[in-house]
């Protein structure tokens, strides 16, 4: 019974460091065709990290029409702020967005963060 305790706490740690560090933030979006719709996630480009977005498919469904940084605190350096893009909804379907958090030289390092968004654009 003595062992039996210690090998179950160890398993349960190991599969919440698991599950924690594979999951991905899934967020949904409606937006009807000719309308616009903002993404807007927390950043700090001072540490040389930024979020890079692909679409899936890469279609005529929606596209971006404005990208934006705004700080928190103006004045202060090295604080963080917000990135914030503006798409437009341009015909019916779904897209999936994939906001990867990464620093653009680092080609082969997996994102410190990872967001997926599924648009959803109604006619």
């Amino acid at each position: 019974m003595r062992k039996t305790i210690p090998v179950l706490l160890i398993a349960c740690v190991f599969i919440s460091i698991v599950s924690f560090s594979s999951a991905e933030e899934r967020k949904y979006i409606e937006s009807k065709a000719g309308r616009r719709f903002e993404v807007s996630l927390e950043s700090n480009k001072s540490t040389g990290f930024e979020w890079q977005f692909e679409m899936d498919p890469p279609s005529g469904i929606a596209r971006m029409v404005k990208y934006e940084y705004r700080l928190k605190y103006p004045r202060m350096i090295g604080q963080g702020g917000e990135e914030i893009w503006s798409f437009r909804a341009l015909a019916a379907g779904t897209v999936r967005i994939t906001f990867k958090y990464r620093r653009p030289w680092e080609k082969k390092a997996a994102a410190e963060r990872e967001v997926v968004y599924y648009v959803t654009v109604k006619p």
